[in-house]
């Protein structure tokens, strides 16, 4: 479905914009949201030119470590669980154990919030995380 209803509009798109390109010796990097369980999706969106792709979504299943692994040129934003900021300083500590040390050797990622960050972390939290 994804090659048959959108694959036409996104080369187009792409096209478009790359003809637009002032500077053609830089890369232009082209960027999807990735709501839900992205990792079936991911070859057909890199076949179609997308290389930055985020917010990666924890509760999805989805795992920016893991994925790193299996695409290492590919830009990945996102990825830190909403719920584990929302569990405290050691929850927060596990978690940027876990995926920064990885991600840094590798990378090309940004670390954001899997979505917006939610009201059941707290200000503090959220600085302690950040």
């Amino acid at each position: 479905m994804i090659r048959e209803f959108l694959f036409p509009y996104y080369q187009q798109l792409l096209t478009n914009i790359r003809r637009r390109q002032i500077d053609r010796s830089r890369h232009l990097y082209f960027q999807v949201d990735t709501d839900g369980y992205a990792n079936a999706v991911i070859p057909l969106y890199r076949e179609i030119g997308m290389d930055v792709m985020s917010p990666f979504e924890v509760a999805a299943g989805c795992d920016v470590v893991e994925i790193g692994r299996q695409y290492p040129d590919l830009v990945i934003s996102g990825g830190v669980d909403k719920r584990e900021l929302a569990k405290g300083k050691e929850a927060i500590d596990r978690l940027v154990d876990r995926i920064f040390p990885v991600m840094h050797a590798r990378g090309g990622y940004i670390p954001t919030c899997d979505h917006g960050v939610p009201e059941e972390v707290s200000y503090q939290d959220y600085l302690y995380y950040r």
